[in-house]
């Protein structure tokens, strides 16, 4: 059996039982383990079909569990495995756009750049999420990250899902693409504004998950390296009131309270070397 008939059975059969598509995912995430697969893959665009399946079983409403993969107790089973299964599939795509030819393939003007960017600005997280580790992967170079923010704007769509917060998984894949985008030295001023600083401060707060608040402190000391202009917006004030409290604090004192508050040690370098 051809890693090209496994992926191809999760399109033909639409009536398959949520275990039994999982079973075939797992198949296809151990056959594309070995490279000859890897490219067999690639080269016949068996992407959108797996992308596919991650649009036709993300949950249409965002009252479902928040992270798919943080099951409650009690969840129904078939939930429970429709949850594995985006997990495992989104996983499998994340593996493959990670490969040199994939990125030699699927350019910035590609129908599979163009589907992911529209997947950013959907209200279904597991979507986002498997955009933002995608075209995460695909900006590995200057010029296409530098494509990416001034001709596509991926910039303000990954501000729009921090600015969100509502989906942790989410904020954590987001953070990662914009670090990503903010390493050309081009992209630095664009994407250092404000709005970026307030939004990204929003995760020092004592109540977020460790694993983002690191990631958005690396995210604030990217935008900060070779590029003085971006300091200025760590030093504004938190309210433009004079007789506000806030009116003392400044960003920059938010970081300094993470890591005075902090126990994490990943987090407590990342803002020391900020």
């Amino acid at each position: 059996m051809s890693i090209q008939t496994i992926i191809e059975l999760l399109q033909r059969n639409n009536d398959l039982a949520p275990d039994d598509m999982l079973m075939i995912v797992h198949t296809a995430s151990a056959f594309l383990k070995h490279d000859r697969f890897q490219q067999h893959f690639i080269e016949h665009d068996l992407t959108f079909t797996l992308l596919d399946v991650v649009y036709r079983l993300s949950p249409a409403s965002e009252t479902q569990a928040s992270q798919p993969d943080l099951l409650s107790i009690g969840q129904d089973p078939d939930e429970e495995i429709l949850s594995s299964l985006l997990k495992a599939a989104t996983e499998i795509l994340t593996d493959i756009s990670a490969i040199g030819t994939f990125a030699q393939k699927y350019t910035i003007d590609s129908a599979l750049v163009d589907s992911l960017n529209q997947w950013l600005v959907s209200q279904q997280q597991q979507k986002q999420i498997c955009s933002c580790l995608m075209l995460g992967n695909l900006a590995q170079s200057d010029p296409v990250c530098r494509e990416m923010v001034d001709r596509l704007g991926l910039h303000d769509r990954l501000l729009d899902i921090l600015e969100d917060q509502r989906h942790p998984q989410a904020s954590y894949a987001a953070l990662g693409f914009l670090r990503n985008l903010a390493l050309p030295a081009e992209n630095k001023p664009t994407i250092g504004t404000q709005r970026t600083v307030e939004i990204i401060a929003r995760f020092w707060s004592q109540d977020v998950n460790q694993q983002i608040q690191h990631a958005s402190v690396a995210l604030i000391r990217q935008l900060l390296n070779n590029c003085i202009g971006n300091v200025r917006w760590l030093l504004e004030s938190l309210s433009p009131d004079p007789e506000s409290p806030a009116h003392e604090k400044t960003y920059m004192s938010l970081l300094l309270l993470l890591f005075g508050r902090t126990d994490d040690a990943a987090t407590k370098f990342e803002t020391g070397r900020t």
